[in-house]
């Protein structure tokens, strides 16, 4: 199970990626995020520790990052993985970003039910905000 959001934002794709990396600021464009903290360098295996408007805690881990191209972050829920893809696609004189969340393991049907009217929501609403953040 899956969910995409797509925009174009008129930056370069070196620009989107500084404020990706810039975990610790996140909640002043994100506004899921209440908290973020990185822990060691925007780079594979570093721990994000995040908290979301609702309260909630939670720890992810960067599993890939490829610099100025994309990031991959993964969080995980009983017997379920929750991976989080941010890709930027030059395109022109702007970029194309994709966010992508996938639910993988044996609960992921369950989860991905319990959690999609709200992720579609929280996607969109994110990748909107960071277009408004990068252009002002």
């Amino acid at each position: 199970m899956q969910f995409e959001s797509k925009i174009e934002i008129n930056a370069n794709p070196e620009n989107i990626f500084k404020i990706y990396s810039e975990v610790n600021q996140w909640s002043n464009w994100d506004p899921d995020t209440k908290y973020a903290y990185l822990h060691g360098d925007f780079s594979d295996n570093s721990w994000i520790d995040l908290q979301i408007q609702s309260g909630t805690r939670v720890q992810i881990r960067l599993v890939k990052v490829i610099r100025n191209k994309s990031f991959i972050t993964e969080s995980k829920l009983p017997l379920c993985t929750i991976r989080y893809e941010h890709i930027l696609q030059p395109f022109e004189s702007k970029t194309l970003v994709t966010h992508r969340i996938l639910f993988s393991g044996i609960f992921k049907y369950i989860f991905s039910f319990m959690l999609a009217a709200q992720m579609k929501e929280s996607l969109s609403q994110t990748i909107l905000a960071l277009k408004d953040f990068v252009e002002s």
